[in-house]
């Protein structure tokens, strides 16, 4: 009887000294996730951008983009719904030669004030199933956030977005370039773009 107390009370004891580490070393991993996260969010929000005007629709990014670029992506914009993997010519007067082909979307979706995270998580979960990316998925959902959180702020309601990965292959550089980008319409019907945001989620030389 006194060994099955003293068993009992080993046990007790080992818990109650156990139980204590596991809660803190569970504290200590959230606190660091938070703090990556935290991290994140500010370098989503000092990232460098690069603002363009082109044929009257202001275009920010994270890369300079050449007039080449600029016209491929004022193409893409002008992409029917639901019209995914068509190429987008470049100019014919472009000796450059090349083109952008859009490898996922169109993605279109609206909200309100207070759900641009969860508009932000939903474009990049479906856009990174097939956009190779060098940042992280939390990373390119805050900078998005940041995006769609001053739309809303501009449009004091509804917003409508639309947002699509596509790759542009350009053989001056011989490198395949890859963006998220993400347009902000006028209304539902998803025809007029207002302001388009763009990030390069990765290079590949070839």
């Amino acid at each position: 009887m006194r060994k099955f107390l003293f068993s009992v009370l080993s046990l007790v004891t080992t818990i109650s000294l156990v139980t204590p580490s596991l809660a803190l070393a569970a504290a200590s991993s959230e606190s660091e996730t938070s703090q990556v996260q935290t991290l994140e969010e500010k370098q989503a929000q000092n990232e460098q951008t690069y603002s363009y005007t082109f044929k009257g629709i202001k275009f920010t990014g994270n890369q300079k983009l050449s007039e080449k670029r600029l016209e491929q992506l004022y193409q893409g914009i002008l992409l029917e719904t639901g019209q995914k993997n068509k190429v987008v010519k470049p100019n014919i007067n472009d000796p450059g030669g090349g083109g952008a082909e859009v490898i996922i979307g169109p993605i279109y979706k609206h909200y309100d004030n207070g759900m641009e995270r969860e508009v932000a998580k939903a474009i990049v979960a479906y856009l990174l199933k097939k956009l190779p990316s060098k940042v992280t998925d939390s990373f390119l959902v805050n900078w998005t956030a940041i995006r769609l959180s001053g739309w809303v702020d501009d449009a004091m309601g509804d917003t409508y977005v639309g947002a699509w990965g596509w790759k542009v292959e350009d053989s001056d550089d011989e490198c395949t370039y890859y963006y998220e980008t993400v347009v902000h319409y006028e209304d539902d019907s998803y025809k007029k773009p207002l302001d388009v945001q763009y990030y390069e989620t990765d290079r590949r030389y070839w």
